[in-house]
């Protein structure tokens, strides 16, 4: 008799939420940099053996109760273009990241 091996892949699902505070660079400063900060958390884990990864932009968050005016519908738009450029400062990083890779092609 023969014996049979099973083998099963093990995922694991790591979900990492960064938390900021109040800084005094520049919105664009700081966008780069926290997307620079992203990729490099990123090639870690793919360091360690991660090869699939979700990595999300902000939302209008100047629409958000907390941020706007009492009583008033309207979205505090100067939070949101601080968001804005984040989500732009994002994507060209990991898009030039993965690029530069071989990862991503014709994006």
């Amino acid at each position: 008799m023969g014996t049979e091996v099973k083998r099963t892949k093990r995922e694991t699902t790591i979900v990492i939420v960064l938390k900021v505070g109040s800084q005094q660079e520049p919105t664009d400063m700081f966008a780069e940099m926290l997307g620079t900060q992203i990729k490099t958390f990123v090639e870690r884990l793919y360091a360690l053996g991660a090869r699939k990864f979700l990595v999300n932009n902000i939302g209008p968050i100047g629409c958000t109760t907390s941020l706007r005016s009492p009583g008033s519908k309207a979205c505090d738009e100067i939070s949101n273009g601080h968001v804005k450029v984040y989500n732009q400062q994002l994507h060209e990083v990991l898009v030039n990241w993965l690029c530069c890779c071989g990862w991503l092609v014709g994006f």
